[in-house]
């Protein structure tokens, strides 16, 4: 079985900062920019070092529009207890649907 971990790097400036999407540039709104970016610099930084320790644990990634999609062939029990003995979220982990499983489920249409 393939499991699947998804880490949130960052979204949209709208998502990400208040007021920005049609707020007027103003130095309010450089200082929200400016804290945003230390934030993320923090963030990234941490997220780096998990990605670091995932793939040392022999998971493999690809980046996503927002995120990095790990995978590994594992169970899902094996995923979520290797997840908590690195302090993450064993929630993160989620059973991976591949092609053969997607064809051998009915489409039902509505």
């Amino acid at each position: 079985m393939t499991v699947e971990v998804s880490i949130f790097l960052f979204g949209k400036p709208a998502w990400e900062i208040e007021g920005f999407e049609g707020g007027e540039l103003s130095e309010a709104m450089i200082m929200k920019i400016r804290e945003k970016g230390k934030e993320l610099n923090q963030s990234l930084g941490e997220a780096a070092d998990t990605l670091t320790r995932l793939l040392s644990k022999g998971w493999e990634g690809t980046g996503t529009l927002y995120d990095v999609s790990l995978f590994k062939d594992i169970s899902l029990g094996e995923a979520r207890r290797e997840l908590a003995e690195m302090g993450l979220d064993p929630e993160l982990a989620l059973e991976f649907e591949d092609d053969d499983d997607l064809e051998s489920t009915p489409v039902v249409e509505r």
